[in-house]
This record gives structure tokens, sequence and C-alpha cells, in this order.
């Protein structure tokens, strides 16, 4: 658990760094109405992006390949992905079609996989997610964090069900 919480610690340093070029970035929420939690949701110009922290240097279990840790966030993101659009777009109405896009941050040293959902080292996870195309205005975006927070209550990381 400790490198969980060091690795989404450590992500989300780097991704409040958003919040100065016009992101929102929430931290630690679950999904209304399941046990299903997101480490960070950035919500800016292009839409949505969840992102799930993992360790590279002891990721849980102990001993389970990086590679088999990115590949059960990356299945777990693909699940979630879909569960995210509906709240979101049960929140917002008619009119709106709102990209999310998955994206899983390692702590440790790890290739950058070009796959969706996208794989980055947790030091690059902010510049990757400002380069997606943009396509709201503030006043959307605005609408977008108030639906992100609604569907996804704050879950802090030690209240994650087992």
């Amino acid at each position: 658990m400790k490198d969980r919480a060091t690795a989404t610690s450590r992500t989300a340093r780097k991704l409040d760094r958003l919040t100065a070029t016009g992101w929102v970035v929430l931290h630690d929420r679950r999904l209304v109405g399941t046990e299903e939690t997101l480490d960070h949701v950035a919500i800016g110009p292009d839409g949505i992006t969840a992102v799930q922290s993992i360790s590279a240097d002891g990721a849980p279990p102990v001993g389970v390949p990086v590679a088999e840790s990115v590949h059960v966030a990356r299945v777990r993101l693909h699940q979630l992905v879909p569960r995210i659009v509906e709240q979101v777009s049960v929140r917002l109405g008619e009119g709106w079609t709102a990209l999310v896009y998955p994206v899983i941050a390692v702590n440790g040293s790890t290739p950058v996989v070009q796959e969706s959902p996208q794989v980055y080292r947790y030091q690059d996870a902010s510049a990757a997610i400002e380069h997606h195309p943009r396509s709201f205005s503030r006043m959307q975006v605005t609408d977008l964090v108030m639906s992100v927070e609604s569907a996804f209550p704050f879950a802090p990381l030690g209240d994650e069900p087992r």
C-alpha cells in the first residue's frame, strides 16, 4: 500500500502543474454507486483524463512484474471509461460529447507504451495531457468539472475497498 500511496502522491504533484494552464485536477475519486476509484481526474479544454498511478518499484502485489501491473491497470481503465462517460453524460444533458482519455502513470522505470490507455512515466503525464486536442471553452470546462465532481466524490486513498 505504501508503494501505491507514494506513486499516487508523486503523480498528483506532477498533475497539479496543469492548474497553471487552466486545468482542474481532482484526486482520489470514487464513482457514485460503485466501489470503483480513480487516483486522478484532469478536466480541461480537451475533456476528461482519467489517471491511475502504479509503482514499477514493488508494484502491488509484491513481486508482480511491471508489465502485469500495467496490464491490470489498462484492463481496469478500459472497463471504467464507459462508466465515466455514462455518469458524466447523465449530468451534462443532451448536446454534449465529452472525450475521456485513459492514462496510466508509472512511477519507476518502464518504457512508454502508445496504446489505449496510454502509459507514461509519472513525470511526463501532465505534459502528455496538455497536448490533447482542445475543444471546450472555459465555461464548458466548468460544466465538465461540476459533472465530474458530482459523479466522483472524494474518496481518500486509505478508504479504498479491499
